[in-house]
């Protein structure tokens, strides 16, 4: 089960990454064990957003994009 920090990241990730998933993008090579640079950057912008706002919240408005 995924931490609400980690959702977020997820959330994020699938609404903002613009990198191509055949070659560029790490995310699919990362796990949430070992966390590698893809999942650590977002899991840092979903924490911050975290500090701010509630889960709903941020669910709520990241999904709107």
């Amino acid at each position: 089960m995924l931490t609400p920090a980690q959702t977020i990241a997820e959330l994020l990730h699938s609404k903002i990454c613009t990198s191509s998933h055949d070659d560029r993008c790490g995310w699919e090579y990362d796990s949430w064990e070992h966390p590698g640079y893809n999942k650590s950057s977002y899991l840092e912008k979903a924490t911050k957003i975290l500090a701010k706002v509630t889960f709903s919240q941020a669910k709520d408005v990241i999904e709107l994009i």
